[in-house]
């Protein structure tokens, strides 16, 4: 009888366009604890309702439906919802659906929601405990898998398993058909490389070694791929043994982060490689410590600019991002909305990891694009638009850590890169509305521990938001940030701030003009004098000494007021290149001279010069420019699908210089042709 109700559930799903019959709902649901029914409703679900909303409800693009939902507050509502869909949402309707295995899919997802395993119960004798113990042990699981860091990474984190169903469980312990690949690679030169395909494509090819590591391997260096069978596979199990694996699998439905915590992992970038970055990659949001946002890479020059074509894109799932990429060694960490954070080959573009995350229902989110992530040893580090610092596995993309900073319900949001020092991950706010007060808080690497906190607006009032990323004289151990006001003017709000980073203790505060402030600021040398440049929101180029705070400088560059001033310093020539409103400007530092001015179409949102000689722009409708860094003429332009908020950086990977940038929800990657 069940077989067959599962078959009868299949077939009506396909003819159900067709043979939909009544508009309105019956007044209740007539599969009420009818087990059958719930078991149909599964076949269906996963056919038509699992892209979005994840195995047994765990949630994906859509909602998690294995929890109590607010508008599905009855069996009735539920079966409205699943006709009709949700106006003004991404939940479609779905009317071509007969009545009764609409019916079916409200049952299959009640008992979700009450927590009920869905067919097949465990056997009754199994043990949870010699279930772990065989996992750990002669199971040999932790060859590929892992829980709460235990084990590998070259298969699916199991941490979370317990979400899906026992026979979902039993099923994949089949390993049938096997996922994935297991090759050896024999190179043209060097040893033989085994491992599990990850990704590949005509030129690359990425392998996971048993021991965790990545190998990328180009194409045109391999010699020949042989399928091999997977040493790694478990041994067979008995009946029992398998039941008692399912049993401990089962019970885990969370990742214990005060497990992974304490894990170290293999190192990929240490402070020293931030503190004096490699030219091939870009370390920080704005390339380094110091905030230039310079590159001192000269493979793509103004001669050859106009050569240039987009090797790559990716996409950066679900809604706009503002995000500036990280590149270390041959590898692009970018963010993109809400805190979904992703790793890909530099080079070819192929997804290495991604970590998704969905916002706390009862802490929403606020709207905006985040702009980047940190990192620092073997960690990446992102804010979320819940305000949750999180730390990510370098290597994996697992997460490691997670601190709540503060409450959305306040009108702030974590959409601002962290800044990571030697001991310490710095992060800011952005804000809106009269409860939103600014913050800078640091925090332990290692475990989220937080070291000290810096409240720039009073308490009971709002202002003094600091999204965007400062700047740190590690010999001083120095932070220089500036910070915007929302409505009203309280002390440290529209000000650049110089904290001790070790303490958080305020050095000195410069008040700059109301509206003025919020923007990022950079460090310079005159004259072997210390000092920070800031570009206002009212055009007010000013150059402060680091030591006092006291200016040396200031000049208007704009008479209009600028939306989002952006800047990108050549240290070696001291020409210092501003976003003003609608068009790029290059500035003698010293005097605040404008050397030339180049026109925009639309507002300029990010900026890059490099040692080339050429300066690149995004644009807020969508557009990078590349301009001669000379005279400011138009080399090269490229349009992406989506609006540009994030600047462009450029790194080198197997020896070819790239410029890359997020445009809406997507990443692109340029170079010159081969």
């Amino acid at each position: 009888m069940r077989a067959l109700l599962i078959s009868f559930a299949a077939f009506g799903l396909a003819l159900s366009a067709a043979l939909a019959l009544a508009q309105d709902a019956p007044a209740a649901n007539p599969f009420v604890g009818d087990t059958d029914a719930a078991i149909a409703g599964k076949v269906i679900y996963d056919s038509t309702c699992v892209s979005c909303h994840g195995g047994a409800g765990v949630g994906g693009t859509g909602l998690p439906l294995n929890r109590t939902l607010s508008r599905a507050t009855d069996d009735v509502a539920m079966f409205r919802i699943i006709r009709d869909g949700i106006p003004e949402t991404k939940m479609p309707g779905f009317p071509a659906l007969s009545d009764y295995n609409t019916w079916r899919i409200v049952s299959y997802v009640r008992g979700l929601i009450a927590g009920e395993a869905a067919p097949t119960p465990l056997v009754a004798a199994a043990n949870a405990r010699a279930g772990e113990i065989l996992f750990f042990g002669r199971g040999g699981c932790t060859a590929c898998h892992e829980v709460d860091g235990l084990g590998r990474d070259l298969a699916s984190d199991l941490s979370v398993a317990g979400l899906k169903t026992p026979i979902d469980i039993r099923n994949a312990l089949k390993h049938e058909p096997m996922p994935q690949r297991f090759v050896t690679v024999t190179m043209a030169q060097g040893p033989r490389v085994s491992g599990i395909v990850r990704g590949e494509d005509l030129f690359t090819l990425h392998l996971k070694q048993r021991d965790g590591k990545l190998a990328i391997l180009q194409k045109d260096a391999i010699r020949s791929v042989a399928s091999a069978v997977n040493p790694m596979l478990p041994l067979p199990l008995s009946e029992p043994e398998t039941d008692d694996i399912i049993a401990y699998l089962s019970q885990r439905k969370a990742r214990n982060l005060a497990e992974t915590v304490k894990l170290i992992p293999p190192a990929v970038l240490a402070y020293p490689r931030i503190a004096a970055p490699d030219v091939r990659n870009w370390v920080t949001q704005r390339g380094g410590l110091d905030g230039s946002n310079f590159s001192a890479l000269a493979a793509i020059n103004a001669i050859g600019a106009a050569r240039l074509q987009a090797r790559w894109s990716a996409s950066l799932g679900d809604g706009a991002t503002a995000a500036t990429p990280l590149v270390v060694d041959g590898v692009i960490y970018v963010s993109g909305a809400a805190g979904n954070t992703y790793a890909f080959d530099a080079q070819s573009g192929i997804p290495i990891w991604r970590f998704e995350r969905r916002p706390v229902l009862d802490n929403p989110a606020m709207p905006g694009g985040n702009r980047g992530v940190a990192v620092l040893d073997g960690r990446v580090f992102a804010g979320t638009a819940d305000n949750k610092l999180i730390a990510l596995d370098a290597n994996s993309g697992r997460q490691l850590w997670e601190r709540q900073t503060a409450s959305t319900l306040d009108g702030t949001a974590m959409t601002g890169a962290p800044l990571a020092l030697r001991t310490r991950v710095v992060t800011g706010v952005a804000g809106a509305g009269g409860k939103a007060r600014g913050w800078l808080e640091a925090f332990d690497p290692a475990t989220g521990k937080p070291l000290w906190r810096f409240d720039t607006a009073p308490a009971n009032a709002s202002g003094g938001m600091t999204a965007m990323m400062g700047a740190y004289e590690a010999q001083n151990t120095m932070l220089y940030w500036s910070t915007a006001r929302i409505s009203n003017d309280v002390p440290n709000s529209d000000a650049i701030l110089a904290l001790n980073a070790n303490t958080g203790a305020v050095a000195w505060t410069h008040k700059l003009a109301a509206g003025a402030g919020g923007d990022s600021v950079l460090l310079a040398e005159r004259d072997k004098r210390a000092l920070l440049l800031h570009l206002g929101r009212d055009g007010l180029l000013t150059l402060l000494d680091r030591a006092s705070g006291k200016p040396v400088l200031t000049q208007s560059l704009s008479k209009e007021r600028i939306a989002m001033p952006v800047l990108s310093f050549d240290r070696s020539s001291t020409i210092l290149y501003a976003g003003l409103g609608k068009a790029v400007a290059a500035v003698d530092s010293r005097s605040g001279k404008v050397l030339w001015q180049s026109a925009m179409i639309a507002e300029v949102r990010g900026l890059l010069a490099t040692r080339g000689g050429v300066v690149f722009a995004t644009l807020a409708d969508g557009q990078m420019v590349a301009l001669d860094a000379q005279g400011g003429k138009l080399l090269w332009n490229f349009r992406a699908a989506g609006a540009m908020a994030g600047a462009p950086v450029s790194y080198s990977a197997n020896g070819k210089q790239f410029v890359a940038v997020t445009a809406g929800n997507m990443l692109y990657a340029f170079s010159l042709p081969n």
